[in-house]
């Protein structure tokens, strides 16, 4: 028997599926409804209670008088087509057949695809089967029927979001499953963005739910919710859109960037291009809301805290300028970035921190050596430098990276005011600066001065700096209170290196950086010791605990009095005021004027005020440290628990109250002693007394600034030297030093800055100790070895050595090693009578610290040029220089010299390279340091340097063949030569061959050559220093001096311990220094009873030979003969 569609499809099933429809129909931010898919499948494929079959298979056999047309198992992938017919606004179920016969299935639904050829086939065979419609519809009106389906489907398929998705959407019938919807700002002329919610259960991806998990929260009406921003582009900017969308999917790994979710884009019918919109981490507000609705902090700890979460963005724009990218198959790409547009409202909160936002005048080129500058369109007036003035754009020149220093400059000086003044006094710093800007342009006007900037309130007049900014910052320093120890140290920075007229002498961020670092341990230095002097008081804890309850109490945002009182009240469960709770609405006093203005004060949240004092808090035992939560507006406290920033990492409580300790990164904080020559003791401008070797008690009451790990009132403490509690405490120490940090400011009294270096430099080798008791510090000679030896004679700065060099390498003390010596690193302890073995590395590293150390004073830095070495001067010019260090595991034992090798060739030759050095390490990138000049060469070096070596593991193994591909792949700026100095012990036990870096380099000069076009010699050269005593490995680094297949020889190699360290840099550049090379292989070390005064007259210094020249080599000069 055939069966027939029944005209009125009714059945107690499809009632119970209409139902259910209404059950879980949901409303987006738009009031338009949509269902969840997996709701719909979820009721098709369940059974109800005492039946067999599922809900579809009843379903299906409702439509039909006599055997089904279809099937169950035929409509599985039509489940949400039926549910579409099924709908009161379609009310065709019975002809999910013929659907299903012309193959619009679910999957088709979400393809947002031109469905009219697929509707045409379903209007044609309904034409020809002709089955009857519910008497809603004329008779065989079957279009009728298919403008209802299209018209109702888009319900059943809302737009489906995933991570990093890039789909497009048909503008308008398309329902986009979001709540909320409230407009954020309206600042910028490109794009409007909006503070979307989107609910748990509606969002399916697991990818997106993890990325959007910081933000999950409570809503009082839509129940959990994720929360994001949606940023739509305004039709005409489609360059600022792809500008700035292929900047977040570049950076979208980067740490401190606003996180990039995805985008889509929006089409309507007869649009000429789709709107554009990119999904976005939601930041509660802005830096400038942030100052707004919070109080400035107080306590010292809170001022240091917000500081340091501010100076995050710094080391995001760090990054960004050298970005890495690593794409999917591993490989890594080197780009020079350029953000443009630093301003507060580029820097949003995010749950706790800043982030760094608006990639719409962003720039990444790839990172060309020599190439310095770009073209930056757009970008902020208030904030920008000087060379970006529109009005000075009559041609458009190329900018440094530094237009971001000026710009970042600026937002410090602005946040150093409301940190010292508040918020009011934050605009009215804008407000000077607008007056003096429209001072300078009627003096413009009258012909009576120069130029103005465009921006009304810019931070100069066109060419530098405005005078009412240094004025400011006066006015500043003059107000700022005696808690905070940091601000006017920024102020300094400010003026002094980053708002500078010329764009070079900026710092770069890889330098303000470190800058930032020092201003940071200097502060928390500066406020231990006004502490201890008693000039700053103790804070007692119950005002510390009503501070922090006052400020959970606080609103999240900053509310008048009267509201909040109202607010609590009205909230209260019982329906009228008590008679107490009346009372706290009365004016506070009986002058109505006075009440007026009692009840406009706004009360908010202080500045890291909760984390800063749970840290001291928690230190003292008085609370229970508690998880770290996020500080959105929006959270519900009830459910997700109040709201902090992040704890202030400090052992020491903010006020130093005697006995507290802090958590996670907090360790306990040294008292700092700054060498004599660096620089950040030339800020500092004094000296500090040394917490090590001092013969008088702390000044706290005794308390240890570094813990031991024997209990108060061990024996193994009380019976011991000071140096045996010195070895025991080191390591210690070293974890209490922020990483990078300690040998620039801890230091060890009554010894000098730059024995300390050489000496500290040495202890890092685990074949050295410390002393077994420490010697007089006034009998200790200027330069004595560990051992004890009779030490030779100094030789003065700046002299020449007054006998003949010696050209083999030093003796190496050799002892056991003990435990001390396993584990005692660099921590800035210079172990007493430690000092560095006579070699010619040595001496010219001394000579070379004592010669930068005189320069480098307070002033005399900013007044004196940086001292470079005439000889060297007469061969490296428009030559850049790169240092490849070779840190794999087989290099760890040489790490302590290769440090004093690195930084004395760098000292050597930095001055001479105006562009700045580079430092590449042969394993990872982390400590990669690019285009390093001046003062801050040693320091920056060295700081790389200790953190890449202690990371070094058993598993690192160099494939030098990889690090050389990297560095031939990005030298396509022929215009300036190029010499590569290799620190390496040539073992290099990742490269599959022994001969993959030969091929290699023979196969890149040989395609160079063309290139240059140039008949000059070496343009391009490496030099190799060698270390270790491996003969395989060193036979092939002198394989690769003396053997390559090369038409011109451009490799030299030398041991570390060469007789002449100039020839370790022209070795490659020069014939006559390549040619002359060691005599005999690194001898043996001796005992430790061998004296190990190693002087000139300790080794006979023969005449250096000729090298043999190749065939090869003989029959390329025999042509020029």
């Amino acid at each position: 028997m055939m069966s027939e569609p029944l005209s009125a499809p009714q059945s107690p099933y499809r009632e119970a599926f209409l139902g259910y429809l209404e059950q879980k129909a949901r409303r987006n931010w738009e009031n338009k409804i949509f269902y969840l898919p997996s709701d719909i499948r979820a009721w098709m494929n369940k059974k109800s209670p005492g039946e067999s079959v599922t809900n579809i298979v009843r379903l299906l056999s409702s439509f039909y008088d006599g055997f089904p047309k279809i099937t169950a198992d035929k409509c599985t992938k039509h489940q949400l087509v039926l549910a579409v017919l099924l709908h009161p606004d379609v009310n065709c179920g019975h002809l999910i057949d013929i659907f299903v016969r012309c193959n619009l299935s679910d999957d088709y639904l979400f393809l947002y695809a031109d469905s009219q050829s697929r509707y045409d086939s379903i209007v044609e065979d309904l034409t020809k089967d002709r089955p009857l419609l519910p008497r809603s519809y004329t008779q065989y009106d079957y279009k009728a029927v298919i403008d209802a389906f299209d018209k109702v489907q888009w319900a059943f398929c809302p737009a489906s979001l995933e991570l990093h998705m890039n789909t497009n959407f048909p503008s308008g019938p398309c329902i986009l499953p979001f709540l909320h919807g409230v407009v954020i700002n309206k600042k910028g002329g490109t794009a409007n963005v909006r503070h979307y919610k989107i609910q748990e259960g509606v969002l399916e991806s697991k990818e997106l739910k993890k990325a959007l998990e910081s933000s999950k929260h409570k809503d009082p009406k839509f129940g959990w919710c994720y929360e994001f921003a949606i940023k739509s582009y305004v039709a005409g900017w489609e360059d600022i859109y792809k500008f700035e969308s292929e900047a977040f999917r570049g950076v979208r790994t980067q740490e401190g960037v606003v996180k990039y979710l995805g985008e889509y884009h929006l089409r309507g019918a007869g649009d000429t291009s789709p709107n554009h919109n990119i999904i976005l981490e939601y930041g509660q507000q802005d830096l400038d809301e942030y100052l707004a609705d919070t109080y400035p902090p107080v306590l010292n700890t809170e001022i240091i805290a917000f500081w340091e979460d501010l100076f995050k963005v710094a080391a995001t724009l760090r990054s960004l300028h050298q970005f890495e990218y690593k794409g999917e198959d591993g490989k890594i790409q080197y780009y020079k970035g350029w953000h443009g547009d630093i301003k507060p409202d580029n820097i949003l909160r995010v749950r706790g921190e800043f982030k760094l936002a608006d990639f719409g005048f962003t720039k990444f080129e790839k990172d060309v050596i020599g190439r310095t500058s770009t073209f930056i369109l757009g970008g902020t007036q208030t904030y920008g430098a000087p060379e970006c003035d529109k009005q000075r754009l009559g041609t458009i020149t190329p900018h440094l990276q530094t237009i971001d220093t000026w710009s970042f400059g600026c937002v410090l000086s602005a946040v150093a005011t409301w940190v010292i003044l508040g918020s009011q006094t934050y605009d009215n710093y804008r407000q000077v600066r607008m007056l003096e800007i429209a001072d300078l342009r009627l003096r413009a006007k009258d012909g009576d001065g120069g130029g103005s900037p465009s921006g009304d309130d810019a931070f100069h007049d066109g060419t530098k700096v405005l005078p009412s900014v240094l004025h400011w910052h006066d006015f500043l320093r003059n107000s700022s209170r005696k808690a905070d120890t940091i601000s006017c140290r920024v102020l300094n920075l400010i003026e002094e290196k980053m708002l500078l007229e010329s764009p070079s002498k900026r710092l770069s961020f890889e330098r303000l950086c470190e800058e930032l670092e020092d201003i940071i341990l200097l502060a928390k230095n500066d406020h231990q010791k006004l502490t201890e002097k008693g000039i700053l008081k103790v804070i007692e804890p119950d005002t510390l605990e009503a501070l922090l309850q006052l400020d959970k109490r606080a609103p999240a945002t900053a509310t008048p009095i009267v509201q909040v009182n109202t607010t609590q009240n009205t909230g209260r469960n019982s329906g009228s005021l008590s008679p107490d709770d009346r009372s706290q609405l009365r004016p506070r006093s009986e002058r109505v004027r006075k009440s007026e203005r009692l009840e406009r004060i706004v009360i908010g949240k202080t500045a890291n005020r909760e984390g800063a004092i749970k840290t001291d808090l928690v230190g003292l035992g008085i609370v229970k440290e508690d998880p770290e939560t996020c500080d959105s507006p929006q959270q519900d406290p009830a459910d997700a628990g109040e709201t902090a920033s992040k704890a202030f990492p400090s052992a020491k409580s903010s006020q130093d109250l005697p006995s507290s300790s802090s958590k996670g990164k907090g360790e306990d904080i040294p008292v700092i002693n700054l060498i004599y020559d660096s620089p950040v003791a030339a800020h500092a401008g004094a000296f500090t007394p040394a917490i090590m070797g001092a013969t008088s008690p702390p000044r706290n009451g005794g308390q240890q600034l570094f813990k031991s790990k024997h209990p108060p009132g061990s024996t193994a403490i009380t019976n011991s030297s000071p140096t045996e509690e010195m070895q025991r405490t080191a390591p210690l120490m070293q974890k209490s030093i922020p990483k990078g940090k300690g040998k620039e400011v801890l230091g060890w009294s009554g010894y000098s800055g730059q024995d300390e270096e050489i000496a500290s430099m040495i202890t890092q080798d685990d074949n050295f100790r410390i002393p077994a008791t420490p010697p007089e510090i006034d009998n200790i000679p200027a330069r004595q070895i560990a051992t004890g030896s009779t030490p030779r004679p100094p030789q003065a700065y700046g002299q020449p050595p007054n006998v003949t060099p010696s050209r083999n390498p030093p003796p190496t003390p050799q002892i056991s090693p003990d435990p001390v010596s396993e584990h005692y690193q660099l921590v800035g302890l210079s172990p007493t009578g430690m000092q560095s073995p006579s070699c010619a590395i040595f001496d010219e590293y001394a000579r070379l610290e004592k010669l930068w150390g005189d320069k480098k004073g307070l002033f005399s830095s900013l007044l004196s040029k940086i001292p470079d070495d005439p000889w060297l001067k007469n061969f490296i010019s428009n030559r850049d220089i790169v240092f490849i260090v070779d840190n794999a595991a087989t290099m760890k034992p040489h790490w302590a010299v290769a440090t004093q090798v690195l930084i004395t060739l760098a000292m050597k030759i930095g001055p001479l390279d105006k562009d700045g050095l580079d430092l590449i390490y042969t394993i990872g990138s982390n400590y990669n340091r690019k285009e390093v000049t001046g003062w801050a060469i040693p320091k920056t070096f060295r700081n790389s340097m200790q953190s890449s070596g202690e990371e070094i593991n058993h598993m690192y193994k160099t494939n030098m063949k990889e690090t050389l591909e990297k560095i031939f792949d990005r030298y396509t700026d022929t215009s300036k030569k190029m010499t590569l100095i290799v620190l390496t012990d040539g073992l290099w036990e990742g490269c599959a061959n022994n001969d993959d870096v030969e091929k290699l380099i023979a196969s890149f000069l040989t395609k160079l050559k063309p290139r240059l076009k140039k008949w000059e010699s070496r343009w391009f050269s490496i030099q190799f220093v060698s270390f270790g005593e491996n003969e395989a490995a060193l036979d092939r680094l002198r394989n690769l001096d003396d053997n390559m297949p090369t038409e011109e020889d451009v490799i030299d190699t030398k041991p570390w311990w060469f007789y002449d360290v100039s020839k370790l840099i022209l070795g490659s550049m020069t014939d006559g220094d390549d040619k002359d090379d060691p005599t005999s292989p690194l001898p043996m070390s001796p005992s430790p009873g061998l004296s190990t005064a190693a002087t000139s007259a300790t080794f006979p210094t023969p005449p250096a030979p000729e090298r043999k020249s190749s065939s090869r080599r003989k029959r390329f000069t025999d042509r020029f003969k």
